[in-house]
């Protein structure tokens, strides 16, 4: 008789056949759902916030080539689509060098930007130093949340100055701000 507790007698473990991963479990598809969810949140983000700097990189773009007689009218315009007409249209002079101060933490108002609209004898450093500045401002200024974020575009056309293009307001903007509905500003 052969004996039990020989260990030729002993045989191989059973291995169960590998689990697929094809279907995954409930709780993978879940967890894939919501990372498409996320991911389509994100792309969606990105582009809205894409739209709304479009101004700024136009702008950056015109002041790369500027002379310094139009870094105050880029500015203008780049202004004028970031913040409501009624805050910046008007400005001029050290009520402009001050509003570009308050709201893009820049130092204008120590510069010469407001008389180089004017031309006259005003030296490379000094351009140099005034683009600087707004460089900054454009790159750091934040657009007022009345406005949208800086909804308003520039847009250049062929042989004519950049215009400023904003979107139109929604119905249920033009209704709540109309004066028959009790809205208003």
């Amino acid at each position: 008789m052969s004996d039990p507790a020989d260990l030729s007698n002993l045989r191989d473990i059973v291995v169960p056949p590998a689990v697929s991963f094809w279907p995954p479990a409930a709780g993978w598809w879940v967890v894939g759902a919501a990372c498409l969810i996320a991911a389509g949140i994100a792309v969606a983000a990105a582009m809205r916030h894409r739209r709304r700097n479009a101004y700024r990189r136009e702008a950056l773009r015109e002041l790369a080539s500027a002379d310094a007689r139009d870094i105050s009218a880029i500015l203008k315009r780049a202004a004028l689509a970031a913040f409501p007409r009624e805050q910046v249209a008007s400005l001029s002079g050290p009520a402009w060098l001050a509003f570009l101060d308050r709201t893009g933490g820049t130092q204008f108002a120590t510069t010469t930007l407001a008389s180089l609209p004017y031309g006259g004898d005003v030296d490379r450093d000094t351009v140099v130093a005034v683009k600087a500045e707004a460089h900054r401002w454009l790159l750091s200024h934040s657009p007022s949340p009345a406005r949208g974020g800086g909804v308003g575009v520039l847009r250049r056309r062929r042989g004519k100055a950049p215009e400023i293009v904003r979107h139109a307001p929604s119905v249920a903007e033009d209704r709540a701000t109309s004066p028959a509905s009790g809205g208003g500003r």
